[in-house]
């Protein structure tokens, strides 16, 4: 709630091939130099987040970041690791591990419909 680091981005195409643009003030790009997706805040130039989650991911799924000065309201720690998860899914949907969709009345079905 009181990250610095949006909470819903759209992906775009920008200056990094794909880019995720925050719907506040925060981006997240892919760095090809570090190999790691790095989150950045706009006005807090101190906020860094970064994950080693693979380009062909799309950091879709749930992927583990270490942040680094984030807001005082969040965390007293200067860098901390979170798993967060990027989603294409819709509120009727379930996100598998792997990133894909799948019906959430299907979810726990006995079924496996993650991949």
């Amino acid at each position: 709630k009181h990250s610095l680091l949006d909470s819903k981005f759209m992906l775009t195409n920008g200056e990094y091939i794909f880019e995720y643009r925050g719907w506040a003030r925060s981006n997240i790009y892919y760095d090809k130099n570090s190999r790691m997706w790095i989150a950045r805040h706009q006005r807090n130039k101190n906020f860094l987040a970064t994950s080693q989650a693979t380009k062909g991911s799309l950091l879709l799924g749930p992927q583990e970041w270490t942040v680094h000065n984030d807001s005082e309201e969040c965390t007293v720690k200067e860098l901390y690791n979170i798993k967060l998860l990027m989603t294409a899914c819709n509120a009727t949907e379930f996100t598998c591990k792997d990133g894909s969709c799948v019906n959430m009345e299907n979810r726990c079905d006995g079924k496996t419909e993650c991949g």
